[in-house]
């Protein structure tokens, strides 16, 4: 399944004052990086539109086939090398591969048959070879290295296409349309090597990142100056903690690096603990002359090597931005020195001095390692390495939670079921009906490319193939009507249909509608319009019989997906979410665990740990999002179908976005409690009052237990809030009590306090979504 990419502006084609947030003439970066992509994509089709418009090359290849050439060339062509490379040599490999087994199925059972081709014993030989080449699925459920080789859609498209479609020339056909696969990829591909070889291509850093990392300098200069005044910082940095939790939300979805998002989301939870232990009293002269002052300048000197880095990442290289090391370094080590003098009184002042300079320091580690992903150079190893390394791997990659082999086959054996299924009763109607005899192919091509692992994803996928057929359909017929036989006219269209086709894919709403779109109007408009031994009126009949055979193909696959062995959505998004909430839960219980054990930390592991935490919940985030859009397309049909299981299932939708926020909440925590443990104070134990102790290790008790509740009840459908008499926020409560009756303050054990209440607030609504009786 194709991702949306979210570009930046030509850098040779800028508006003459670089990089900037409102663009030119009202435009922001992405449009103009969305316009100059639909442009060039325009380009490339009408130049791939040569094999088609040449009488020469006609003569030679059917228009037929070579017209899924322009198709392919709407779909990979992208001003981004990685993808268009990517794209252009797995359309390229799957078209040679299933051209292939094609090709070997019809010799095989000429050969078998006396030379005389039985398209039945082909198809039945077509099941084992399509099973073989669904290992390679884009939706990356079978989780096989193949699928970085090679589409397995296209390659079975270019499988059936000689067994049941191929006539007297099944070898021709199949490497006609194997020909249009290539020249359709390689002229858009060549068209991104030269933009990149003159380095004109689009900036791969992401204009997300560049807005965030502004944010994070502006806020952590704030956070991170000694102010006298802290009632005015506090009104400031509250006015900013919106700003900077939206940009880091929207950094981390525009993102697959699970690394980077990782350190996004622990950057921000880091941020968080100070932004918690500014909501404290103003710093007396006395304290700022003893313990502040003496390491002013190592803190402006790093507060001013971070923030100059995050403002300035394109002028700067990353060899600046190691500074940030160094500055970290030092500052840490002349704190360490100041705790091991004997003249230096411990308390709570010192505890509180050595959580603010702890949390600078690990903000300072994050954003180093930021920059040093998003700016720094990227290790590729060599082409032949890996080459040698994809076959070192393993053809089915290990998955934790692990996946049974039903669940790991089951598209493609689905698909081995399917798709000659469909071709059988093409073969056989096709003996009863002229029209299902000649159009048969564009009843097959909707049900390869919306026949997809879940039904939600068919019905999703295949609503927006419907709009977009028959929008294009439409279209098409019109031009064709009005100009046949025109090819100026048509080259012209072909451009204008092209942009907006790749424009209505980077809509967030259409996407996929607008591919369909563009090729369809190439294979319903463009064949028969520039067909010149056709009369008019046929031309008009053929666009329409195209049509009805591809809004018929896309009913026909959305409902053999519900039929043949369905594995829905929302199966997957709930052991989704049990996992999620198993890991957040087990997460923040074990820190609140290791905070009473007294489990050792260092200063150096500090950002790594936090990290570690982040990309762990990152995985589980990205595996519930992936569900979401198909679940929530299964709940809209299940409307009419089954009223109960629509409302059950909405909950849980309605539910992923606080979710998103535990998982958030969950690292605050975390970050909150790696502090506490290499704080002075807090980490021999001084301080730390017993009943606090057992309040900690009692919300730690609670959450596990409302965790099993909440995993039951996603499991059984069945929740009721009075299960259990304690909740989480009562028991964060009767922590905070015990700190304040103590009367010593500590900043680190203050941000945990305030952390677990955000968390608790958060876990509650999830515990009320999943327990109401009204779908919200």
């Amino acid at each position: 399944i194709m991702h949306t990419p979210l570009l930046q502006p030509l850098n040779g084609l800028s508006c003459g004052k670089g990089y900037s947030k409102d663009g030119c003439w009202g435009l922001t970066p992405r449009t103009i990086a969305e316009l100059q992509t639909a442009a060039f994509t325009g380009i490339t089709v009408c130049l791939t539109s040569t094999t088609v418009f040449s009488s020469s090359i006609s003569s030679i290849f059917p228009p037929q086939y070579m017209i899924l050439g322009l198709a392919g060339a709407l779909i990979v062509s992208y001003l981004d090398l990685k993808l268009s490379v990517e794209w252009s040599l797995k359309t390229t490999v799957a078209s040679w591969l299933g051209c292939a087994c094609g090709c070997l199925i019809v010799y095989a059972v000429s050969a078998l048959n006396q030379g005389d081709y039985n398209p039945y014993f082909g198809i039945l030989l077509a099941v084992p070879s399509s099973f073989l080449l669904s290992l390679a699925d884009q939706a990356g459920e079978v989780y096989c290295k193949l699928s970085s080789v090679y589409r397995g859609d296209k390659a079975l498209l270019l499988l059936i296409i000689p067994v049941v479609f191929g006539g007297d020339v099944p070898y021709w056909s199949a490497i006609t349309a194997a020909v249009g696969y290539t020249i359709g990829s390689f002229i858009p591909l060549l068209g991104t090597l030269c933009l990149w070889s003159i380095g004109v291509l689009p900036d791969t850093r992401l204009e997300s990142l560049k807005g965030l990392s502004l944010i994070l300098a502006d806020y952590f200069d704030e956070v991170a100056s000694l102010r006298r005044d802290r009632d005015h910082q506090v009104a400031v940095l509250r006015r900013m903690w919106d700003g900077l939790y939206k940009a880091s939300t929207d950094a981390a979805v525009s993102t697959t690096d699970l690394k980077l998002r990782g350190t996004i989301w622990s950057m921000v939870a880091c941020l968080s603990t100070v932004r918690r232990s500014s909501r404290r009293r103003a710093m007396n002269a006395e304290l700022l002359e003893s313990l502040w002052l003496p390491f002013e300048g190592q803190i402006v000197s790093l507060r001013q090597k971070v923030v100059s880095s995050l403002r300035m990442w394109d002028s700067l290289d990353v060899a600046d931005d190691d500074k940030i090391l160094e500055a970290a370094n030092e500052l840490s080590i002349s704190v360490e020195e100041c705790l091991a003098r004997a003249d230096i009184s411990t308390g709570p002042e010192l505890s509180n001095f050595e959580f603010a300079v702890n949390e600078m320091v690990k903000f300072s580690l994050l954003a180093h390692e930021f920059l040093v992903r998003v700016k720094g150079p990227n290790e590729e190893s060599s082409c032949v390495a890996e080459v040698v390394d994809w076959f070192r791997q393993p053809l089915f990659a290990p998955v934790n939670p692990e996946l049974t082999w039903r669940v790991r086959f089951a598209y493609p054996l689905r698909a081995a079921v399917t798709v000659p299924l469909v071709a059988l009763f093409i073969v056989i109607g096709g003996q009863y009906s002229t029209i299902l005899a000649h159009y048969g192919l564009w009843m097959m091509l909707p049900c390869l490319f919306c026949f997809l692992p879940t039904p939600g994803a068919s019905i999703r996928k295949g609503l927006r193939r419907i709009v977009g057929t028959v929008v294009a359909s439409v279209l098409a017929v019109v031009c064709v009507s009005m100009h046949p036989n025109n090819d100026g006219i048509f080259l012209c269209e072909l451009f204008v249909f092209s942009v907006i086709a790749k424009l209505m894919f980077f809509h967030e709403t259409l996407q996929y509608s607008g591919l369909v779109f563009g090729f369809t109007w190439i294979i319903v408009g463009l064949g028969p319009g520039i067909d010149t031994g056709l009369p008019v009126g046929s031309k008009v009949s053929r666009a329409v019989h195209r049509m009805d055979m591809t809004v018929a193909g896309v009913i026909l696959s959305i409902i053999l997906t519900s039929l043949i062995s369905p594995v829905f959505a929302n199966k997957r998004l709930r052991r989704a979410t049990v996992r999620s909430l198993e890991l957040v839960s087990n997460s923040v219980a074990n820190s609140c665990e290791s905070v009473v054990n007294e489990t050792p930390w260092n200063r150096e592991a500090l950002s790594k740990d936090v990290l570690s935490a982040a990309i762990l919940l990152g995985r589980s985030y990205s595996d519930r999002h992936a569900q979401i859009a198909d679940a929530r397309a299964e709940c809209q049909a299940l409307r009419y179908l089954s009223p109960t299981r629509h409302l059950q299932l909405g909950h849980l939708v309605a539910a992923q976005h606080l979710l998103d926020r535990l998982t958030r909440q969950s690292l605050a925590v975390i970050s909150a409690v790696t502090t506490c443990l290499v704080t002075t104070g807090l980490a021999a134990g001084s301080g730390f009052p017993l009943p606090a102790e057992r309040d900690l290790l009692l919300v730690s008790n609670v959450i596990r237990r409302r965790s099993d509740l909440l995993v039951a009840a996603v499991k059984t459908r069945k929740f009721k809030m009075a299960d259990v008499s304690d909740s989480v926020m009562r028991t964060i409560s009767c922590l905070q009590s015990d700190l304040q009756g103590v009367g010593v303050e500590h900043h680190a054990l203050d941000c945990l306090v305030h952390a677990l209440q955000d968390f608790g607030e958060v876990w509650e609504e999830v515990e009320c979504m999943l327990a109401s009786s009204k779908y919200v």
